[in-house]
C-alpha cells in the first residue's frame, strides 16, 4: 500500500485519451476512483486528452505508427518504460485497456496485471489472437464488458473462467444530458429540420455502414423527409462517399467526420442505427439511449448490444407478429444477417434495417422505457465493481445479476 494517505494507487495504462469508447470508459473510471479516495496515475503512450479525467499522467513517449517496422520497436520500448513507471510509482493495481496496452501490461506487470478486453478477440488479426491467447493468460484478472466477450475467451482460446469478470461499461447520464443541450452548429441546423437517423462508428467493414446506406436509400424513396448522419472517420470514407453519390443521396446522407459533441446531434434525431457486425459493449448505444434516442441494432457478435437492449435479461425482447424484429424498451432488435467474414450486410439485413427505421418513424417515443435499459449501467455502481476487482478480486463473482 502506498503512503499517500489514500486508499491505494491505481495505474491506468492506455494509449491515449483520444476520442474512443475505451478511452471514455478509462477517463470516467479515473474520476470515479478519485471520488472514492484512490490515487490515479495514467501511463499514456501519447498525451492526447479528449475527455475530462482524474489523476496525473506519466508520458511513455511511444506514439503509434502505421509502419510496423517502427511500431514493433516502440511497443518494446513501451514495455520497458511501463516497467520503469511501475517500479517508480509502486501502484497497488495496474489496469489496462485495448490490445497494445494489454500486451504491455501483461508483460510488465505479469501476474498482477488487470486487463480490460473490450472486443471479441476471435475477430482480431490472427497475430494478435495468438499473442493475446498466450500473454493475456498471465494476468491476475481480465475484465470484459459483455458476457459474449467473456465466453469467446473461454470457448475459443481456452482461458480459465475464474479470473474473467464481466463488468459492463458505465454511462454518465448527467454529463451526456448537459452536452445534449448545446446548440447545433449553424451548418447542420437546416439538415436537422428533417427526420434524421444517426450512426456513430469508425468507417470500417466491422460497422456495416455500406449496408446501412443502401437500406436508407430504400427508406428514403417512401420517406423523402428522412436524412442519415454518420459521424466518424476511417478507411472506408472514400468508398462510402462514392456509394452515397452513386445512389443519388449526396444531399440527404452526411458523413461529417468526427464530431466533438455527438450528443447534441443525437438529442435532435429520430433514431440511432447500429449496423455493426460485431461489437463488445458499444458506448454509443448507451449514449444514444441517455439522449432519449431509440435504437435499431443487430444482435451482432460479442453479445453486448443484446445485453443493453434487454438490461441483462431483466426486460425480455417481445416478438412482433410477421417480423423478424423484436421490440425492446430501448428500440428494435434484429438477428445478425449474413456472414461476418465479408464485412457486409446481406439483402435480408438491409430489409430489417429499413423496417426498423420505418417502425421508429411510426412509434411514439413514450412507448420506450430508456430508464429501465440504462439502470444497470449506472456509473457509480460500475466504478464500485471495478474497485472490487482491483482490490478485493476474490470477493467478486461472475453472476449476471451483479451487472445490474
Amino acid at each position: 500500500m502506498t503512503d499517500t494517505g489514500r486508499k491505494g494507487k491505481i495505474l491506468i495504462v492506455i494509449h491515449s485519451l483520444a476520442p474512443g469508447g475505451a478511452e471514455r470508459v478509462a477517463a470516467m473510471l479515473s474520476l470515479g476512483f478519485e471520488a472514492r479516495g484512490y490515487e490515479v496515475v495514467f501511463a499514456l503512450s501519447e498525451n492526447i486528452f479528449h475527455f475530462p479525467h482524474g489523476g496525473r499522467v506519466v508520458d511513455l513517449k511511444t506514439p503509434s505508427s502505421p509502419n510496423w517496422l517502427i511500431r514493433l520497436p516502440r511497443q518494446i520500448l513501451r514495455v520497458i518504460r511501463l516497467k520503469t513507471a511501475i517500479s517508480r510509482e509502486q501502484p497497488d493495481a495496474v489496469l489496462s485497456f485495448l490490445q497494445g496496452s494489454n500486451l504491455a501490461n501483461a508483460i510488465a506487470s505479469g501476474r498482477q496485471a488487470v486487463l480490460s478486453i473490450r472486443n471479441v478477440m476471435s475477430q482480431e488479426r490472427p497475430s494478435l489472437q495468438w499473442i493475446g491467447s498466450v500473454l493475456f493468460k498471465r494476468a491476475r484478472r481480465i475484465i470484459t464488458p459483455t458476457r459474449g466477450v467473456r465466453a469467446d475467451l473461454i470457448n475459443t482460446f481456452g482461458f480459465q473462467p475464474e479470473p474473467i469478470v464481466h463488468i459492463p461499461n458505465p454511462v454518465d447520464r448527467s454529463w451526456i444530458k448537459q452536452r445534449a443541450q448545446e446548440k447545433l452548429p449553424e451548418k447542420w441546423q437546416a439538415f436537422f429540420q428533417n427526420r434524421v437517423f444517426i450512426n456513430v462508428g469508425r468507417l470500417t467493414p466491422q460497422k456495416g455502414q455500406a449496408g446501412l446506406i443502401r437500406a436508407f436509400a430504400k427508406l428514403h424513396e417512401s420517406q423523402p423527409d428522412t436524412r442519415l448522419f454518420i459521424m466518424s472517420e476511417g478507411e472506408l470514407r472514400g468508398e462510402l462517399e462514392a456509394l452515397v453519390r452513386s445512389l443519388g443521396l449526396a444531399d440527404v446522407v452526411a458523413l461529417p467526420g468526427y464530431q466533438d459533441n455527438p450528443h447534441r446531434f443525437m438529442a435532435r434525431a429520430q433514431g440511432f442505427i447500429l449496423s455493426s457486425l460485431y461489437e463488445g459493449l458499444p458506448n454509443v448505444v448507451l449514449e444514444a439511449l441517455a439522449c432519449g434516442l431509440p435504437v435499431v441494432a443487430f444482435d451482432c457478435h460479442g453479445g453486448g448490444v443484446g445485453e443493453i437492449m434487454t438490461a441483462f435479461g431483466k426486460h425480455p425482447l417481445k416478438s412482433i407478429e410477421g417480423s423478424r424484429l423484436q421490440r425492446s424498451p430501448g428500440g428494435f432488435f434484429a438477428p445478425l444477417p449474413g456472414e461476418i467474414s465479408p464485412g457486409e450486410i446481406d439483402a435480408g439485413g438491409e430489409e430489417m434495417l429499413v423496417e426498423g427505421m420505418g417502425r421508429l418513424l411510426a412509434s411514439d417515443r413514450e412507448l420506450f422505457d430508456f430508464e429501465a435499459v440504462l439502470t444497470p449501467f449506472d456509473r457509480d455502481t460500475i466504478v464500485g465493481r471495478y474497485c472490487q476487482v482491483l482490490f478485493e478480486g476474490k470477493a467478486v463473482t461472475n453472476k449476471t445479476e451483479e451487472a445490474g
